[in-house]
């Protein structure tokens, strides 16, 4: 049983967040509570999805920061850190990414942290 509290006004970073488990798993986090950081890499045909996304997590009254970038490029990963970093610390209480979802469907297979 989760304790729907404890996801209150917390965070979760979610890769591959514009469809499939990536969606549905920002809708349903957000639904219970937590506000989203999303990354995804959609072409101008998919892109309506992200946005629509985005929309329908803010009418529950959380946020939704997504990230139309490639993950697996590092310079594009710094800046999503960096972003996250400076939203994080704006809180009055700064805060931390609590859930992490990995569901990036596609791109490069190179290693995301380096050995």
């Amino acid at each position: 049983m989760t304790d729907h509290n404890s996801l209150q006004d917390r965070w979760a970073l979610i890769l591959g967040a514009s469809s499939g488990m990536g969606a549905a798993t920002a809708l349903e986090l957000a639904r219970n509570g937590m506000h989203i950081f999303g990354v995804h890499l959609d072409l101008r045909s998919t892109l309506p999805n992200a946005l629509r996304l985005v929309a329908e997590i803010q009418e529950m009254g959380r946020e939704a920061i997504f990230f139309n970038m490639n993950a697996a490029d590092a310079k594009k990963r710094a800046q999503i850190v960096d972003a996250m970093e400076e939203r994080l610390k704006a809180e009055k209480e700064p805060s931390q990414v609590r859930v992490m979802l990995h569901s990036l469907a596609f791109g490069t297979l190179r290693a995301y942290v380096p050995d």
